[in-house]
């Protein structure tokens, strides 16, 4: 840890090292997002009507990154559709597959809803700290939880 002339200097020094972690702890965010589908939705069953993609796993990303913040969305950016319409010969409509988990309306996992939003936001509001800590404990601040 570098030597400071003043309380300034300082205070720059620990906003400098949180904005630096910002993107690690977006990242950090994405991988819990990434657990929890893969635990909740490719681990929990097997589809029986339709091939897999794994783009569900594309899904969590970083949006923006800020000195104080990152924001992590649930991206629609799969080529997801209905494939019930589909099995009826009718036009498929595009499907926000995260919404589709959430409550519960996937073929072949009718009525079964994930908690990935919620499951996600509890392990990120527990982990995120400690990872911040351990951060800011790499660059010489002795971080700790109140």
């Amino acid at each position: 840890m570098p030597k400071f002339k003043s309380l300034k200097d300082v205070e720059e020094y620990i906003n400098k090292a949180k904005a630096d972690s910002m993107k690690e702890l977006g990242e950090c965010v994405e991988e819990i997002m990434r657990e929890e589908i893969e635990e909740q939705v490719y681990n929990a069953y097997k589809p029986e009507y339709y091939r897999r993609t794994n783009e569900l796993f594309n899904s969590p990303g970083i949006t923006k990154i800020l000195d104080d913040k990152v924001e992590i969305s649930w991206r629609d950016n799969g080529n997801w559709y209905s494939v019930i319409k589909r099995a009826r010969g009718e036009q498929p409509d595009h499907m926000y597959v995260i919404h589709g988990h959430e409550m519960g309306t996937v073929w072949g996992r009718e009525n079964e809803p994930t908690t990935l939003v919620e499951t996600s936001t509890e392990r990120a509001e527990k982990e995120v700290p400690e990872e911040l800590i351990r951060i800011l404990r790499s660059k010489g601040i002795k971080a700790t939880r109140k």
